[in-house]
């Protein structure tokens, strides 16, 4: 349902910017979880179960999805203070929360209703996102053949569903949004990254695997949203998600600069080094410089 005038509008953005702030207090909320389960989460190469539930449980793995199914449906703004606050605590927990609600909430925008009851069955799902089409549907009675593979399922060891596109019959210019169901994928242990190891972002594979057709997107304008009162598929940005990889990246730029400025006022760093005026331009341009990307 669409908004009727200016006034409506406006709640809904104040109901927004309240949403936002109460994630934010989340994010502070469970900074201690994400931060004392980092090591384990990367020498697992994927987020504890603790920090899984926290992220779960306090709302950041909905904030994108449409209210229809349980979701907050945040403007792009608020979504990115949440994610940079969260990048400043842990940097896997915000790129995986970046991915799932990104994955959960195209789901939920695009997929016909047949599709939705069953992967909304429980409640809002777990899910992880592959952008580029990575296999081949034949069709077969009832639904396809999907064979094929796909790259960097961020947190797909925690999701219930994996949404991907394959092209059918393998003709490129015939993409099929696909729900996948995540047990039955193959996960290749391929992910040996430095950083961002514990996001867990590993290949996944599929061989002759029957998808009922109930669980497929559309052929016709596959990625346009059909569900939702915010229209992020008109939002005039090239790429939707990118916002959310600058918020990403705002959040680690600005742990970094507070991480230096703690530095730079360590004793040891006081006597010829760290009070240095060309380190502290540096530094200031580097805050300026910051600021005016996320004014921006």
């Amino acid at each position: 349902m669409w908004p009727d005038d200016a006034t409506e509008s406006a709640d809904i953005d104040d109901q927004a910017e309240a949403d936002a702030d109460e994630l934010i207090g989340a994010v502070v909320a469970i900074s201690g979880t994400l931060s004392a389960d980092a090591a384990e989460s990367a020498a697992d190469a994927r987020l504890t179960g603790a920090s899984v539930a926290a992220l779960r449980e306090s709302g950041l793995w909905r904030m994108r999805l449409c209210r229809d199914l349980g979701g907050l449906e945040l403007p792009v703004v608020a979504q990115m203070r949440v994610i940079a606050t969260l990048a400043q605590v842990e940097a896997s927990s915000a790129w995986c929360t970046m991915v799932v609600n990104n994955a959960t909430a195209k789901l939920g925008a695009i997929l016909p209703d047949a599709a939705i009851a069953r992967v909304f069955a429980d409640g809002v799902p777990v899910a992880s996102i592959v952008v580029p089409p990575g296999g081949t549907a034949t069709p077969a009675d009832g639904g396809y053949r999907i064979t094929g593979s796909w790259r960097y399922a961020t947190a797909i060891h925690h999701a219930g569903w994996l949404l991907a596109s394959v092209c059918v019959e393998g003709d490129p210019a015939r993409l099929l949004p696909v729900a996948l169901p995540a047990r039955d994928l193959t996960k290749l242990d391929n992910w040996d990254a430095t950083g961002l190891r514990a996001t867990g972002s590993v290949d996944v594979e599929l061989d002759g695997y029957f998808l009922p057709a109930e669980l497929t997107g559309r052929l016709a304008d596959p990625f346009g949203q059909v569900r939702g009162t915010r229209r992020y598929d008109a939002a005039r940005i090239a790429f939707p998600e990118s916002y959310e990889h600058a918020a990403f990246a705002c959040g680690i730029a600005r742990r970094t600069l507070n991480e230096l400025r703690i530095l730079l006022g360590a004793p040891e760093m006081t006597t010829g080094r760290g009070d240095r005026e060309v380190v502290l331009i540096q530094l200031g341009q580097a805050e300026v410089e910051l600021r005016a990307l996320w004014a921006l």
